[in-house]
């Protein structure tokens, strides 16, 4: 039986200009403004209500506003301290000023291979989907093309969702399928091994954790096994 795909509405999980910010966590950040005796304010313009007036309460409660941006802000007289730096900048020097080591930022992404006989029952029909590394119930957009190599050529190069491949039940070949991503964080390709179609997973999730400085990849199943 052929796989089904479904057409999907994907959303943005971060608000635009224009839209509200959740109820329950601005009023819980003005909850905080007013017991706080220090807000860091980090790369913002400070000239979009309501997230800007947290930082302005506690500068009225006439507690310390130390604010990190590029240029000047509108809350510019009222902060204690204005630096004029890069975020990544000021939260290097703070960390190491409080003794607390940087870790590595790892790329985390979530992979769904399912695998199932076609109509005819001649081929399998592979089914290759990205998902949300921590809810495996929503679709993620996560390869840029993928490539599946057998018998010593190409058999299928995909550049769009969604990704699926047939392939016969009776090739007894090596399966490499490559994964190319969007190249955000210069992600290099990973490279998947099968050694022959029924090596391929009914059914299969796992983990890829990116390493951007060292350019590497990692699979687990495990979805706390960050590389070092």
């Amino acid at each position: 039986m052929a796989l089904p795909y479904i057409a999907r509405r994907y959303l943005h999980p971060l608000p635009n200009f224009g839209e509200n910010l959740p109820k329950e966590e601005i009023e819980k950040a003005f909850r905080h403004a007013e017991n706080a005796d220090l807000c860091l304010v980090l790369g913002s313009s400070l000239t979009v209500t309501p997230a800007a007036d947290v930082p302005l309460r506690v500068a009225r409660r006439n507690q310390k506003l130390v604010i990190g941006n590029l240029q000047r802000t509108p809350l510019y007289s009222m902060a204690t301290v204005n630096i004029h730096a890069f975020s990544d900048t000021i939260m290097q020097g703070l960390m190491e000023r409080l003794g607390i080591p940087i870790p590595s930022w790892i790329v985390r992404r979530r992979v769904r291979i399912t695998r199932e006989s076609t109509s005819d029952n001649k081929n399998y029909e592979i089914l290759i989907e990205g998902r949300d590394p921590d809810n495996t119930n929503i679709p993620f957009t996560l390869f840029k093309s993928i490539q599946v190599d057998s018998e010593g050529k190409t058999i299928k190069q995909m550049n769009c969702e969604p990704f699926i491949f047939e392939i016969s039940k009776k090739n007894a070949e090596p399966i490499n399928i490559q994964f190319h991503f969007f190249g955000h964080y210069n992600e290099i390709p990973f490279n998947l091994n099968f050694t022959n179609i029924n090596d391929v997973p009914q059914e299969d999730e796992f983990y890829l954790f990116y390493n951007p400085m060292i350019g590497q990849w990692r699979k687990t199943k495990n979805p706390d096994d960050f590389p070092l």
